[in-house]
């Protein structure tokens, strides 16, 4: 079951138009790494992190809806 999930949440993140946006949601969701953790990686300031990552978000509820 799992796996199955994981699986769909790949397909649906790699619909994210923007490589920076699917960057951000790969680290933080299925790398596991810490938004802070992403910024010092990226070398980006944390709020520009987490500011990027909530407009992924949205964009990733945005595909979902349109399934």
């Amino acid at each position: 079951e799992f796996v199955r999930i994981k699986k769909n949440v790949l397909e649906t993140i790699e619909k994210l138009n923007s490589p920076t946006e699917y960057r951000i949601i790969h680290m933080r969701y299925i790398q596991k790494f810490s938004l802070s953790e992403i910024a010092e990686y990226l070398g980006k300031e944390y709020s520009w992190v987490t500011t990027t990552h909530g407009r992924a978000l949205k964009n990733v509820q945005n595909i979902l809806n349109k399934q």
